[in-house]
């Protein structure tokens, strides 16, 4: 959703619901303003009939004549508003009349009180009351048109108001989204005209607190976009380093073959280009492997059978172990893991290969696989090799780094890969003298896996 349709979808159920709560009020207004209306008119009425009672002398039913002055034209008098009629109840005969009021009664039975009525041109609101001897009755009357027309009157006074009302809520309410709304666009743009490797989290003291998470999102993803790029930076980095100097040996050797005179010195030539290639591939292997964890998060999701696991990379080494006529000897029992399948086999042979590589030939390497004491799971690399410096034990797992005075040349790599993927799965590594008291043990021992649920 774009940030114009969020905006605007907003002010609309903002409106809809004002609009809703303003029909509400008018309907209320409505009822307690023909509430209000009647009222007020039926007082007047009463109030009205009992003081023109009052007001009339006694001998006025004596008159014989129910003729009326007439009003000067301009008179502000409204007299069609109310009418009055004076009965003389003895005769029944018409004493006293407003203009606008008609010759019958209001009230044709001369009941006293409020009435409804539809005699004389009605229908009429009227209002009867007598003297206490009954000689004269008093009806004033309102017609019902003109009762209506004074509540629709007051209704659209009401709203007016309540549309003007409605005007300034609906401009207030504009102003309040598109204020709450401006930081947002403010940082859309700020990012929009940041350089393409500017990764400066946004501040979140610009932002109302309704979107905090939305910007701390965003930072999270810029810094793992930033720390991805670091990463990307580092390989080629190391690639570079590592990969020139096998590189460089490769090319001498080759022109080596190329200059030399005689077979024997060819073959050495090309002896050493292919113990450099063979170096230069298990290093480009490593540097995919470190790219890979680099790249990916190890999600922990597998529950493995670390000695299927062992057991299928040793037998990758056979091979080469029979080369130096070492010997391999493996020592595995099932034992589950929650692990990464992929990162496990690096691991693994990484472990492997360390120890080849730097035990002589007629070596022995034991790999040992088996559940601990406390549910957990141990994997153990050993060999009788020269081993390594207690100083230096736990140093040869950063990475580049290399014992001195090491016969083996190496990149410094596989065991840096081995200590990061036993931190991504929880696991403690410890490293010490191999076997019997001789060459180099690494023991890795996994967390224990819990039940399936």
């Amino acid at each position: 959703m774009t940030m114009k349709a969020l905006r605007s979808r907003q002010l609309v159920v903002l409106l809809i619901v004002q609009a809703g709560f303003w029909i509400v009020w008018m309907s209320l207004l409505t009822w307690t303003e023909t509430r209000d209306v009647t009222g007020r008119l039926d007082s007047a009425l009463s109030e009205g009939a009992r003081q023109a009672l009052m007001s009339i002398p006694k001998r006025l039913a004596d008159l014989p004549s129910t003729e009326t002055f007439i009003a000067p034209p301009a008179s502000p008098v409204e007299l069609k508003r109310v009418n009055f009629q004076m009965w003389d109840l003895r005769t029944g005969r018409l004493l006293m009349r407003t203009p606008s009021a008609p010759k019958d009664p209001f009230v044709p039975g001369y009941a006293e009180g409020f009435s409804d009525s539809v005699a004389a041109g009605g229908p009429w609101r009227a209002y009867a009351v007598s003297d206490v001897e009954g000689q004269v009755q008093i009806q004033m009357a309102r017609a019902e048109k003109q009762i209506r027309a004074d509540i629709v009157s007051s209704v659209f006074k009401g709203l007016g108001g309540a549309m003007v009302m409605f005007v300034c809520l609906a401009s207030m309410m504009w102003v309040t989204v598109v204020c709450s709304f401006r930081p947002m666009q403010r940082a859309g743009e700020a990012l929009r005209h940041r350089d393409r490797l500017d990764f400066t989290p946004l501040a979140l003291k610009e932002f109302p607190l309704e979107v905090h998470p939305f910007v701390n999102a965003v930072n999270d993803l810029q810094a793992r976009q930033s720390d991805a790029l670091t990463r990307e930076r580092q390989f080629l980095s190391d690639a570079a380093h590592e990969l020139r100097t096998p590189l460089a040996a490769l090319t001498t050797q080759a022109q080596q073959a190329l200059r030399a005179t005689d077979a024997t010195h060819r073959d050495e030539a090309l002896e050493q280009v292919l113990a450099g290639t063979r170096r230069a591939t298990r290093l480009a292997e490593q540097l995919l492997d470190q790219a890979q964890l680099d790249a990916h998060d190890c999600t922990l999701t597998d529950r493995v059978d670390l000695a299927s696991l062992v057991s299928l990379e040793v037998r990758e080494f056979d091979a080469r172990a029979h080369a130096k006529a070492q010997h391999i000897r493996v020592e595995i029992e099932p034992t589950l893991v929650l692990a990464n399948v992929d990162a496990m086999g690096v691991l693994i042979r990484n472990l492997i290969d360390n120890a080849l590589r730097h035990a002589p030939a007629g070596a022995r390497v034991e790999v040992v696989c088996h559940p601990g004491d406390e549910g957990d799971a141990v994997l153990t690399v050993r060999d009788d090799g020269p081993g390594i410096p207690e100083a230096e034990c736990e140093r040869v797992f950063e990475r580049f780094y290399r014992v001195s005075g090491s016969k083996e040349t190496g990149s410094g790599i596989g065991l840096s890969l081995v200590a990061r993927i036993a931190r991504m799965h929880g696991a403690s590594l410890t490293c010490g003298k191999g076997i019997g008291g001789k060459g180099w043990c690494v023991s890795i021992a996994f967390p224990a896996v819990g039940p399936t649920s």
